[in-house]
């Protein structure tokens, strides 16, 4: 894009049209229904495996926040900036019993936004082979294992082998990636010291693969990064972009970004503070 100044993106009138601002800013609740999960078996086939999947339902935005990620994508907008609507944060809510279940009662948001629009032309992939996190994101005191922190990701687009799925590798067969594909609003977690990787689009690929990540925490260990956020709470207009900008310069690390877009985050006077374990 051209004509890029911080000036301008601060502003709502900017973003209008891309975003629906008239829409997103409305109150009217969205279906946060939990996800229908025996969280038993999921327990146990996250500590045998390191991950779990929920598959697709009807209670996510998921639609709504795809076709905002194609504008994005066509006003040449990285797709982070689909944080600016609150129902990008929201999408994970139906995930909070999962989430206590794992990281105690009240888990905390970390300031890690990721977003992805892989584009269906062939070859083109997502991310490398990489762990979200190098430290501890288990500890084992006395008894059962204990998750520090997890990843949580989730599908805005109908992700098949096709379309660059997301790969994990499980800690039983970790010579053997499994991918994480299904209908739009398929979800998974995994723990952070966990390997995964993109695939690529194939020929056959019939769309772009839109998706989201967010990382939690268990509060009551030393935060990984900082502000912990509250997952139940969008944070304010102004502190999301601030947020954006400042994880947009850890973007550079793992895929293309345009120097235009590096160079506004470089030079961005945010009105909050974050920091990043990237």
């Amino acid at each position: 894009m051209t004509n890029l100044t911080p000036e301008r993106l601060r502003t709502t009138e900017f973003w209008q049209k891309l975003l629906d601002l008239t829409a997103t800013s409305s109150q009217m609740p969205l279906d946060e229904t939990p996800v229908a999960v025996d969280l038993p078996a999921v327990s146990a086939h996250f500590w045998q495996h390191g991950y779990a999947v929920f598959r697709g339902t009807d209670h996510f935005p998921q639609r709504a926040l795809a076709a905002i990620a194609n504008r994005l994508h066509g006003a040449g907008i990285p797709a982070v900036f689909l944080f600016l609507d609150r129902r990008a944060w929201q999408a994970f809510a139906p995930l909070r019993p999962v989430l206590q279940y794992f990281l105690g009662s009240s888990p905390a948001l970390l300031p890690h936004l990721w977003a992805w629009y892989v584009t269906p032309e062939v070859g083109q992939t997502g991310w490398p082979r990489h762990r979200d996190y190098e430290g501890d994101s288990i500890v084992r005191p006395a008894g059962e294992p204990q998750a520090i922190s997890l990843s949580a990701w989730l599908a805005l687009s109908d992700v098949d082998l096709s379309n660059a799925p997301l790969y994990v590798e499980p800690l039983s067969t970790r010579d053997r990636p499994v991918a994480i594909s299904g209908k739009a609003g398929t979800m998974a977690i995994w723990r952070q010291d966990l390997w995964h990787f993109s695939g690529a689009m194939a020929t056959t690929a019939r769309g772009p693969r839109i998706s989201l990540s967010l990382e939690f925490q268990n509060p009551v260990f030393e935060p990984s990064a900082s502000p912990l956020l509250d997952p139940t709470r969008p944070p304010p207009w102004q502190h999301r972009l601030d947020l954006i900008m400042a994880q947009l310069r850890a973007y550079k690390s793992f895929e293309n970004i345009d120097p235009a877009w590096l160079k506004i985050a470089d030079h961005w006077q945010p009105h909050c503070h974050a920091t990043f374990s990237r």
